[in-house]
């Protein structure tokens, strides 16, 4: 499997949305601000001049809006069919907010509490030819 690397990153009222909505492989993001993976919200944020560095002077004060908003990054894959001899398929994270909920096709896959381990998720039985959200 194969990443696009085109990561999209966008921010929603808490409970604004049904998750299972965002998560929607039809659900649009055209207008989702690109984002480096990886890397983090602030960090997105602050490259892309819409907050300032919240590290410097109470410029923390200012910043405290994001992290009363719920987060989504988004990605494609394009699936190939020569891991189809696999016995299982994992998708693995090297690091994920401390709370995260991830899905796959609009499934959801699973999720996290801890911040500080790799995240390894079995995902055989969501994968589908083609593009993968």
């Amino acid at each position: 499997m194969k990443c696009l690397k085109e990561w999209k990153l966008q921010w929603f009222e808490p409970r604004e949305k049904n998750p299972l909505e965002i998560a929607s492989p039809n659900y649009i993001d055209h207008f989702w601000m690109t984002a480096k993976v990886p890397g983090d919200v602030h960090s997105t944020l602050l490259a892309k001049k819409l907050i300032e560095d919240p590290y410097v002077g109470h410029n923390d004060l200012q910043c405290r809006w994001v992290e009363e908003k719920e987060w989504w990054y988004r990605t494609t894959f394009v699936w190939n069919e020569d891991l189809m001899e696999q016995e299982y398929i994992e998708l693995l994270f090297e690091g994920l907010d401390t709370f995260a909920t991830v899905y796959l096709n609009g499934i959801e896959i699973g999720s996290t509490e801890n911040m500080f381990i790799e995240h390894l998720f079995t995902i055989t039985s969501e994968l589908k030819k083609g593009k993968i959200r």
